[in-house]
């Protein structure tokens, strides 16, 4: 056979556009006018280092992004990486260039060394565009050393990825995560260890979430490295602490009762030569992030910006529908999953966890074995197996982005309460800091994410049904709808107000049918939904642009300060954390923020002080500043004592339990749909403290603590005390409940037997209750009767008295209080909203405080004696 002969290409296309064009290959024929404006900005900001292209669920994204990388590639001969989170994806946007779009592209997933040569071959040599996940580029691995164009996908959704190559993950099964625990209680009070010794049983259904400040470990850092050595080789942990290991002193640790993670602030991404040495990073994102998020996912300080056209945030991709079963009336649970299913055959169920998503493998192994049953695992590399089912589902666990289902792939999502964050940093920094707004936008496209999976073109149509449970989510909750797009808010929006109206399963399965045939019937709910649109797109719902640009100044600051942190120059990084300060300390809505990142440059200075001891001073004042702003971190006045001896006085309205029972209050109110099934509640809780019968006031008792906040708990068994309050891990409220009938043979006066009853409840609490440490235990007598037994009277000495008549004023004022805060909140989180909260108990005196003042203003033995058995 001859000889191989090749003649040199030539490139004369201006533009990607023209180039594909040109793609005899392809099968979709064209970039439509959005594409190309994003094209057109692209190509005139091409020399730029580092581009973001805002690219919307549905909007073709995939397709410009190889298109860029494409034109790269055979324009300057360049070697193209396209990274993905995940394998699946990975698969998903390979299948797409090679046969939609004519651009070859090779997937690398797995272990590199098994990859072909061929495959090696044709990427470093600029033949086919490389696709991989975000997780094997930064894994060090000598194929991806020096790519020249990096296309980031999904960036809005990849900090995970990205930062988890420089993040320690221990769950509790692991045993590093026991040895740290035993470790972290010589550094901590014990109520800090508490919170994390405690089993899934012991605690409230919500496991309180922490931070450990990083200089108290400077004492125990050999044990707490030795610790983390021991992680098992070659494993993600293991990676990530040799990459850590020379910074542990210089990365957060966030923990609770599941996990502890171990992670710098941002991911240090620019200290990775194949990352910084690129000629270029393209970052695809759903957002740009106004307030500063693609900074600080990327360890990028400088991104050019490039916002897709306005209009279309009013129209988005395709029609969905939304289901609310549970708002429906004479509706199951069961019996709306099982008929949707088999009104639309093919389905694709979002779960928050892996947990709920084997209860749903059994559900439909039970009582629909006729559904093929699918797992992301199944789908990485093809659908079709899915796709060629006649009745199928496929079940995607914590999963916002991931695989598209378009046209008739499928037509149902399930929605199981998707979970709010995806870390413990996260989590930390709404929960614990107050510091909602820095999410803000992230958690809105994790939600606009996860009910795109169906609608992908703009002909699409889908039915999204949303189960969520006791919780009210971001998906069902009408107080945040105004911060979605206006198409997407009105889909949301119709759902609740059409689902309330739904009677009858029959009603649920005709409104299903005629959305899956685009009946004449749906036209009417089409209608509804283009007015409610229209209506939406005339209200400027951007209250908190001036924020959210505050924000994007920190971001930049952010990043500098992570980099001269890692370096170790605590003077340097000190000096971008006053900056950061600085910045934020003129939003009142940002004091949590303000908050944080006082605590972050207390400790920053603590680790300067060796080089200069003038920040022992300024150490000390970020800290003092840290506590007058923050409502709910107990440990800052131990850490200001234990870091610069500084004693720190509690302002009067901390002293108050509040802190303790907000993040509770916040998850209560969170809850509610409307006010009116507030004011339901409220009324039931009411009604049962006026009951005369005792199970019913008891219930009554009970739920008024929940609603306020406190762990409140009914224990039902044998000796168990009524009702008990935990009002902080060192106050506790116990009752004994009795609401004497009234009439002819009556008990009109506490006898003995009670008393004795009561007397036993304060042990009982401390055997049994975990969520305390060294409490004060507080027995109260909850009673109609106004008079005690002569043989009780010396008995009941420190036991105390409550009148149920005065516990009923009590909760009049506290339940009036909560409706009058519930009006303006909307999600968890806004440090303004928490701030005006405690000022509206303050003033009501319903605090927690006020409640152990009126459950101890009286002693049981003031009562008046009687003779009376």
């Amino acid at each position: 056979m001859p000889f191989v002969s090749k003649k040199s290409k030539s490139f004369a296309y201006l533009t990607p556009q023209e180039m594909y064009k040109d793609n005899k290959r392809k099968k979709i024929m064209g970039t439509l006018d959005y594409q190309s404006s994003m094209l057109e900005e692209y190509r005139q900001n091409i020399d730029k280092k580092t581009v973001a292209l805002e690219m919307p669920t549905g909007s073709g994204k995939t397709l410009v992004g190889l298109l860029v990388g494409e034109f790269r590639r055979r324009k300057n001969n360049e070697t193209v990486l396209f990274l993905c989170p995940t394998n699946q994806l990975v698969h998903q946007v390979v299948e797409q260039a090679n046969s939609k779009y004519g651009i070859d592209a090779i997937a690398f997933t797995g272990r590199q060394r098994d990859y072909s040569a061929k495959d090696r071959q044709k990427y470093v040599s600029a033949s086919a565009i490389g696709v991989t996940t975000y997780s094997s580029f930064f894994s060090n691995g000598q194929l991806f050393k020096d790519p020249e164009v990096l296309i980031l996908d999904d960036v809005h959704a990849a900090e995970n990825y990205i930062v988890s190559n420089w993040s320690i993950r221990l769950d509790r099964s692991q045993v590093q995560y026991s040895q740290l625990c035993e470790l972290f209680k010589e550094i901590m009070p014990e109520w800090f260890y508490q919170q994390l010794s405690q089993s899934e049983d012991d605690m409230e259904p919500y496991s309180s979430c922490d931070m450990l400040p990083f200089p108290l470990l400077e004492q125990v850092m050999d044990r707490y490295s030795g610790i983390l050595a021991s992680l098992q080789s070659d494993t993600s942990n293991y990676y990530a602490y040799n990459r850590i290991r020379e910074n542990l002193d210089e990365c957060n640790i966030f923990l609770n009762r599941n996990e502890i993670l171990i992670r710098p602030w941002i991911a240090p991404t620019e200290t990775f030569a194949p990352f910084v040495n690129s000629k270029q990073r393209v970052l695809m994102s759903a957002t740009l992030g106004r307030g500063g998020e693609l900074e600080r996912v990327t360890g990028i300080e400088d991104i050019t910006r490039l916002p897709i056209a306005p209009e279309w945030e009013k129209t988005g991709i395709g029609r969905r529908f939304f289901l609310y079963p549970e708002l429906a009336n004479n509706i199951s649970i069961g019996e709306a999953f099982s008929s949707l299913q088999s009104i639309f055959r093919r389905s694709v169920v979002l779960v928050p966890n892996n947990g709920m998503a084997t209860k749903l493998i059994k559900t439909f192994n039970e009582s629909m074995p006729e559904v093929k049953v699918f797992q992301s695992q199944n789908i990485e590399t093809s659908k079709n197996e899915f796709i060629n089912s006649s009745d199928a589902t496929v079940i995607l666990a914590n999963r916002y982005d991931g695989i598209d289902f378009p046209e008739e792939e499928s037509r149902l999502l399930f929605i199981f309460a998707l979970p709010k964050v995806t870390n413990l940093q996260e989590r930390f920094l709404i929960e614990r800091s107050s510091s909602n707004i820095l999410y803000g936008e992230r958690l809105r496209t994790r939600v606009i994410q996860s009910v795109g999976r169906c609608t992908r073109r703009p002909g699409d149509y889908s039915l999204i049904c949303v189960f969520d449970g006791r919780n009210v989510s971001d998906l069902s909750n009408p107080k945040v709808f105004p911060q979605y797009p206006p198409e997407l808010r009105a889909e949301m929006q119709y759902g609740i107000e059409n689902s309330q109206v739904i009677n009858n399963l029959q009603d649920l399965i005709e409104q299903s049918t005629y959305f899956r045939d685009q009946t004449n019937e749906w036209q009417s709910a089409e209608d509804t939904i283009i007015s409610y649109r229209d209506d939406y797109s005339l209200v400027n719902s951007s209250s908190n642009n001036q924020d959210l640009d505050t924000l994007q100044k920190c971001a930049r600051i952010e990043v500098r300060f992570q980099y001269a942190l890692w370096a170790k120059d605590y003077k340097r990084g000190y000096e971008e954390g006053q900056q950061i300060i600085s910045t934020l300390s003129n939003s009142s809505s940002l004091k949590g923020y303000y908050s944080f990142w006082n605590i972050i440059q207390g400790c920053v200075a603590y680790k300067a002080i060796s080089m200069d001891g003038n920040y022992f001073v300024s150490g000390s004042k970020c800290l003092e500043q840290a506590k007058l702003n923050n409502n709910s971190i107990r440990w800052i006045p131990f850490l200001a004592k234990q870091l610069f001896s500084n004693i720190i006085e509690d302002p009067e309205a901390r002293t108050d339990y509040f802190e303790e029972a907000l993040p509770r209050f916040e998850r209560v109110l969170t809850n509610y749909r409307s006010l009116g099934q507030l004011q339901n509640d409220i009324q039931r809780i009411l009604a049962n403290l006026q009951s005369q019968d005792g199970t019913e006031f008891e219930q009554g008792h009970r739920d008024l603590g929940k609603l306020l906040g406190y762990i409140s708990v009914n224990p039902s068994e044998h000796g168990a005390p009524d009702p008990y309050w935990v009002l902080s891990p060192g106050v506790v409220l116990v009752s004994e409940d009795k609401i004497y009938s009234e009439g002819k043979g009556s008990v009109k006066s506490v006898p003995l037997r009670h008393v004795r009853e009561a007397l036993t409840h304060e042990k009982w609490i401390r055997q049994n209750v975990h969520q305390i440490i060294e409490p004060e235990i507080y027995t109260v007598f909850i009673t109609t009767s106004s008079t005690i037994n002569a043989d009780a009277h010396d008995p009941a000495e420190g036991l105390f008295y409550l009148k149920r008549s005065d516990l009923y004023q009590w909760a009049i004022k506290a339940t009036t209080t909560v409706q009058r805060v519930y009006s303006s909140f909307t999600e968890s989180g806004n440090a303004e909203w928490q701030n005006s909260t405690h000022t509206e108990f303050l003033k009501a005196q319903v605090l927690p405080s006020d409640a152990l003042r009126l459950f101890t203003g009286r002693h049981l033995t003031d009562l008046t004696v009687t003779k009376e058995s």
